[in-house]
C-alpha cells in the first residue's frame, strides 16, 4: 500500500537490516538499510535503492528466500515483479483477464506468488503463480499461473502460512478462508469482519492477525479454527465455523490510518509475542501477549475420553475441541514518536537500544528515520515501609527509606554489573569495582542527588514531602506510639500529629468511642438481657428493626418491638436517677413526639443529655479556655439565649461585646414574622462572619429556623446531633438522619460513626473511609468493638488480617500480640467467657 514501510526480514547485510518503502504517492518503491556505524540518529538509516514509475501502488510484499525479490500490486490490476536491489532490470508484470485492483500479494518459501484482486465477472479473485516458471521462460503460459479460486467475490487480503506452504489464508468481505493449492475447497471459512491486512506471527506461524473496517483486531489460532471446522463439517453439516479468535481487540486501531492508507499495525520481528499499532501519528502503542496453558487435568480427561472412544471407533471424530490456552494482554507500552504526521513504522533490532528495539518511521511527508524506544520501567512495587525498588533493561533500582527519610537510589545494571547513578545533569558514574549491591551513596564523592521542592530557604527533598502525608508511614508510625483500642490514648496520638487530613474527624470518632466504651464498661448500656453498645444514633432511633439479629439479646424468650423499647427505657430511666436535673428539657418542641425514649437514649450515647451541673462545668471550661463563641453556641444549642448574650458580654472582646448587644434585640423581635433592618442585618452577619458558632447564632436569632444550625457543616457532628434530638419533630429528624447517614457513607466521613454506629450502615461507613483514605488501621480498630461480638463482616475480617500484615511487615511483633489480645476481649459477649484461641502447633512423637 502507499505510505508504508516494512521490513524485509531474512535480507540483512552484516548485520544491517533492509526496509522497504512505498512513497505517499504511491509511485515509487526505495530500499533503505539501517547503518550502525553512525552515532547521530539522522544518519543511521540510508536509501540504497529506489525505483519508480508505478501506478497507484495498493500492496507491496517481499520475498524471503530470494533477498531483493519484491512484488507491487497497483490500482490497474498489474502485479510488478522485480529486484529492488537492481531497479534498472525489467520487471515481470502479472495482469489478470480483467482490469481491476491488486489488493493483496504474498510469497511462499517454495517460489510462490498469490494474488488477490477485486471482484471480477468472468475471473478468479485469487491467482497464484509459480515463479520459477516464469523465470524459464513460460511467462504467461499455462505451468506458471499454477491455482485460482474464489469468483464474485472481492479479497481484501491473504498471506501464505509458514508452516504449510502450500495453503494461504484470504479474507473477503465478510469471509476468512484458508486454501490449500491442491484443492478448490477451503480447509476452513469462518464468518467474520475482521478480514483485512492479514499478517502471520514471524515468531508463532500458526498465529496470524486480521482488523476489520471498524479497526478491531483479531488474533487467530490455525489450529484452533481447523479443528473447530472439522469438528462443524461432521456432527454439523456446516460449511461455516462458529469458532472465534484467540484475542479480539473492539474497535481498537485508529482511524488516522484509513485517512492516510497507512498500515494499520504491525508484530513485532524482534521480540515475541508484541504486537504494535499507530495512533494520531505520534505515538506507537504496543502491546505484549501473554498465554496461559490450559489446565492439565482437561488434557488428561480429554485425551482419556478421544483415546477410549477410538478404541472402539478408530474413525472417531470428538465432538468438542481440545482445551487450548488463553491468550491475554500481559503489558502496554506507548511511545511516542520523535517527529509528528508518522503515516507508518515497522521494528528494527538494535544492540544498544533498552529495550532491544528500534523503530523505524515514515512521515506523511516520505521521509524515513529510525528512533529509539523509550519506555517507563517494566515492573514497579512498593513494601510496607515505602522502600520503591523497580526493574528494567539497566537492572533493579532500589529507593531505601530509613525513619521516614529517603537515601540516594542505586541502580544494579544487570547487563554489565555496574553499578550506576544518575546525578541531575543526566550523566551516570561507574563504580569500577562492579559490586552489584553496593550503594551510589558509598562511592566517592557524595552527590545531591535529590530533587527538592520549595523555595531556597525552606526547600525540602520531594520523597521526604510525600513521605509526611502517606497513609502507610502514618499507620507505622502511629502503631508505634500504641495507637490501639484505647480511645484516650488514641485521641492524644492525634494530637501530637498534624500530617493527616482527616484528624479532627477522626479524634470525633475515637471521642464518641470513649464515650460508649465508658457506658458499657460500667454496665450502663445494659439493660436485662439486652445489649444496645455501639448502636450509634441512627440504630437507637431504629432500634426495633433487625434487634434479634445481631446478637444483641441474650436471653431465650421470644421478643417483640415492645420488649426492646422497655428495655431502652429502663436505661433512660436509670440515667435520670443519677441526673436528678437535667439543664433543659430534651424535647425541645411543641407538639407530639412518639419516639422520647430513642431521643434520650441518642442523646445519652453521643454525652449530650447534660445536668445543669455538668452543663455549667462545660461552659467554664470553653470559657477558661477562651473559646467564648463556643461557650455561646453551646447556649443557643441549649436554647439559652440570655445566657449566650451574658457569655459573649462578658469576654474582653470587643468585637464580642458588640454582638451580645445586637442578640439582645433577639427578645424584641422574635415573635414578628415581619422583615425589618436588624433580621436583615443578623442574615448579613451570619453569612460574613468566619466563625461558625457565630454564624449559627446570628442565622437562628434572624429566623429562629434550627435548619439554619444544621446545614452548617462546620460544627462537629456530635453538635449538629444534639440540636436535631433536641428541637426536630419526628418527621423531620427521621428524614435527617438518614439523610445525613447516606452522605456521610458515601463521603467516607469517620465522624459519622457516631451517627451510625458501628453497626452494618456503620461498616459501610468505614469502606468508604478505607477507599478514600487507605487507613485500614483505624477501620480494623474501630470496627473490632462490635464485630466479631454483634456480628461478622467478611470486610473487617480483611481489614484485620491486612493490618496484622503490616505490623508482622515492620518487626512490630509486640503490638500485634496487643492487638489480638485486645480484639479478643472486645469480642467477649454480655455473660459470655472469651473463646480461647485454637491451638496452631501440633507435636507429635513418631
Amino acid at each position: 500500500m502507499s505510505g508504508s514501510v516494512i521490513r524485509a526480514s531474512g535480507w540483512a547485510v552484516d548485520n544491517e537490516d533492509q526496509y522497504l518503502a512505498v512513497s505517499p504517492s504511491g509511485e515509487a518503491v526505495y530500499l533503505y538499510q539501517t547503518s550502525n556505524k553512525f552515532n547521530k540518529e539522522e544518519d543511521n538509516i540510508v536509501k540504497l535503492h529506489e525505483k519508480a514509475d508505478f501506478e497507484n501502488i495498493q500492496c507491496i510484499n517481499y520475498s524471503g528466500l530470494t533477498p531483493g525479490r519484491t512484488a507491487v500490486g497497483q490500482l490497474d490490476g498489474r502485479c510488478l515483479l522485480f529486484d529492488i536491489r537492481s531497479p534498472e532490470n525489467k520487471s515481470f508484470v502479472l495482469k489478470p483477464l480483467q482490469s481491476r485492483s491488486c489488493n493483496s500479494v504474498s510469497f511462499n518459501e517454495r517460489g510462490l506468488i498469490a494474488m488477490g484482486y477485486d471482484r471480477g465477472r468472468q475471473d478468479h479473485s485469487i491467482h497464484v503463480w509459480d515463479i520459477g516458471s516464469l523465470h524459464r521462460g513460460d511467462y504467461g503460459g499455462k505451468t506458471a499461473k499454477i491455482f485460482n479460486c474464489i469468483n464474485n467475490e472481492s479479497i481484501s487480503s491473504l498471506s501464505f502460512c509458514p508452516t504449510e506452504p502450500r495453503n494461504f489464508v484470504a479474507g473477503s468481505y465478510k469471509l476468512l478462508r484458508e486454501f490449500d493449492i491442491r484443492s478448490n475447497q477451503p480447509v476452513y471459512q469462518i464468518a467474520t469482519r475482521c478480514t483485512l491486512n492479514i499478517t502471520v506471527n514471524p515468531f508463532s506461524p500458526f498465529m496470524f492477525a486480521s482488523n476489520s473496517e471498524d479497526g478491531s483486531l483479531a488474533i487467530w489460532d490455525r489450529r484452533k479454527l481447523t479443528e473447530s471446522f472439522q469438528i462443524n463439517s461432521t456432527y454439523q453439516s456446516s460449511s461455516v465455523s462458529s469458532e472465534g479468535p484467540a484475542l479480539l481487540f473492539s474497535k481498537l486501531l485508529s482511524d488516522y490510518q484509513r485517512r492516510t492508507n497507512g498500515s494499520p499495525y504491525r508484530f513485532s520481528s524482534v521480540q515475541t509475542a508484541e504486537i504494535g499499532a499507530l495512533f494520531d501519528g505520534g505515538y506507537v502503542r504496543r502491546w505484549k501477549i501473554g498465554y496461559v496453558p490450559p489446565l492439565e487435568h482437561e488434557l488428561a480427561q480429554y485425551e482419556h475420553m478421544v483415546k477410549a472412544n477410538k478404541v472402539e471407533n478408530p474413525t472417531f471424530v470428538p465432538k468438542v475441541p481440545k482445551p487450548s490456552g488463553s491468550m491475554f494482554i500481559s503489558k502496554v507500552h506507548d511511545t511516542k514518536t520523535k517527529y509528528e504526521r508518522v503515516i507508518s513504522f515497522d521494528y528494527a533490532p538494535s544492540k544498544d537500544a533498552e529495550y532491544g528495539i528500534d523503530l523505524v518511521c515514515m512521515r506523511q511527508s516520505g521521509s524515513i528515520y529510525r528512533m529509539k524506544v523509550i519506555d517507563s520501567q517494566n515492573s514497579l512495587t512498593f513494601n510496607s515501609f515505602n522502600d520503591i525498588t523497580f526493574c528494567g533493561p539497566d537492572g533493579v533500582c532500589s529507593k531505601i527509606v530509613n525513619g521516614g527519610f529517603g537515601e540516594g537510589p542505586h541502580i544494579v545494571d544487570q547487563k554489565t554489573g555496574n553499578l550506576t547513578i544518575r546525578d541531575d545533569s543526566g550523566n551516570f558514574e561507574e563504580d569500577n569495582d562492579h559490586m552489584g549491591n553496593k550503594r551510589a551513596s558509598d562511592t566517592g564523592e557524595k552527590k545531591d542527588i535529590d530533587i527538592f521542592v520549595g523555595d531556597s530557604d525552606s526547600a525540602c527533598p520531594i520523597y521526604e514531602s510525600l513521605l509526611v502525608n502517606d497513609i502507610c508511614s502514618t499507620i507505622r508510625k502511629r502503631a508505634t506510639k500504641g495507637y490501639g483500642v484505647n480511645a484516650n490514648v488514641n485521641m492524644e496520638i492525634l494530637d501530637s500529629m498534624n500530617t493527616y487530613e482527616t484528624q479532627l474527624h477522626l479524634k470525633n470518632a475515637w471521642k464518641w468511642i470513649d464515650i460508649s466504651y465508658n457506658l458499657i464498661s460500667a454496665g450502663k448500656m445494659h439493660y436485662a438481657d439486652f445489649d444496645f453498645g455501639y448502636l450509634g444514633v441512627l440504630g437507637i432511633w431504629n432500634m426495633n428493626k433487625d434487634f434479634m439479629n445481631f446478637n444483641r439479646y441474650s436471653g431465650f424468650d421470644n421478643i417483640t418491638e415492645k420488649d426492646v423499647t422497655s428495655a431502652a427505657r429502663g436505661i433512660v430511666e436509670r440515667r435520670a436517677r443519677e441526673c436528678s436535673l437535667l439543664a433543659k428539657p430534651v424535647i425541645g418542641f411543641t407538639g407530639k413526639n412518639h419516639k422520647e425514649v430513642q431521643r434520650r437514649l441518642a442523646m445519652y450515647v453521643i454525652g449530650w443529655d447534660f445536668g445543669v451541673r455538668e452543663l455549667e462545668d462545660k461552659y467554664s471550661n470553653l470559657i477558661r479556655d477562651g473559646n467564648y463563641e463556643r461557650a455561646a453556641g453551646w447556649a443557643i444549642f441549649h436554647g439559652d439565649i440570655d445566657r449566650a448574650i451574658r457569655i459573649l458580654s462578658d469576654s474582653n472582646n470587643e468585637n464580642y461585646k458588640i454582638m451580645s448587644t445586637a442578640i439582645a434585640a433577639y427578645t424584641a423581635f422574635k415573635d414578628t414574622n415581619v422583615n425589618n433592618t436588624w433580621k436583615d442585618r443578623c442574615r448579613q452577619l451570619a453569612s460574613d462572619l468566619a466563625d461558625p458558632y457565630l454564624r449559627i447564632i446570628f442565622a437562628y436569632i434572624a429566623d429562629g429556623n434550627w435548619w439554619d444550625v444544621l446545614d452548617e457543616t462546620a460544627l462537629p457532628l456530635r453538635e449538629r446531633l444534639g440540636v436535631a434530638l433536641r428541637f426536630l419533630p419526628d418527621s423531620e429528624l427521621d428524614v435527617y438522619l438518614n439523610r445525613l447517614a447516606d452522605t456521610v457513607i458515601e463521603r467516607g466521613d469517620i465522624e459519622g460513626i457516631l451517627l451510625t454506629g458501628i453497626t452494618m450502615k456503620g461498616i459501610n461507613l468505614l469502606q468508604s473511609f478505607v477507599d478514600r483514605t487507605s487507613d485500614i488501621q483505624s477501620a480494623c480498630l474501630i470496627a473490632s468493638f462490635a464485630s466479631p461480638k454483634y456480628f461478622v463482616d467478611k470486610r473487617v475480617d480483611m481489614w484485620v488480617e491486612s493490618y496484622r500484615i503490616l505490623l508482622n511487615s515492620w518487626s512490630l511483633f509486640s503490638a500485634r500480640a496487643k492487638f489480638d489480645i485486645a480484639r479478643t476481649k472486645l469480642s467477649k459477649r454480655m455473660n459470655e467467657p472469651a473463646k480461647a484461641v485454637p491451638r496452631q502447633l501440633y507435636l507429635e512423637c513418631m
